[in-house]
């Protein structure tokens, strides 16, 4: 096993661009399927996948004690899916599970938040960079 230089950010931090980009998908299918009175909306749970990535990388370590168990492969696992809200009627009387303005903040909400681990990556290969350069 190598030495983690950046004490495991960079995985978590591609992790969350992994979840930002597939939430980012999710939400413009929503809205591009928005009309269509037998689709039903769903959301990425960015957060709570995020938790569950930290939790197993916490120290925990499993031990195998029958040859027949399974072992713990890490995975670019798909992510939770979740109906965003339950059913509603809408002021224009229909029950629409997507709302159009909440999508668009929900986009721009997680723009900003995968242009952010972007930039943190960034300046994590920019410090790595700066070591090696330095240490010449």
């Amino acid at each position: 096993m190598g030495i983690d230089i950046f004490g495991g950010v960079i995985g978590s931090l591609e992790r969350a661009l992994d979840l930002r980009a597939a939430k980012h998908g999710a939400i413009l299918s929503n809205l591009a399927n928005m009309d269509n009175p037998k689709y039903k909306g769903f959301d990425i749970l960015v957060e709570e996948e995020m938790k569950k990535s930290l939790n197993r990388s916490g120290g925990l370590s499993l031990e195998t004690t029958h040859k027949g168990h399974l072992g713990l492969q890490k995975s670019a696992s798909a992510p939770a899916l979740a109906n965003p809200q339950s059913e509603q009627v809408f002021a224009d009387g229909s029950d629409k599970t997507i709302d159009r303005d909440k999508a668009m903040v929900d986009l721009a909400r997680n723009h900003v938040m995968y242009t952010a681990s972007a930039q943190i990556i960034a300046k994590k290969f920019e410090g790595l960079k700066q070591a090696i350069q330095d240490g010449r």
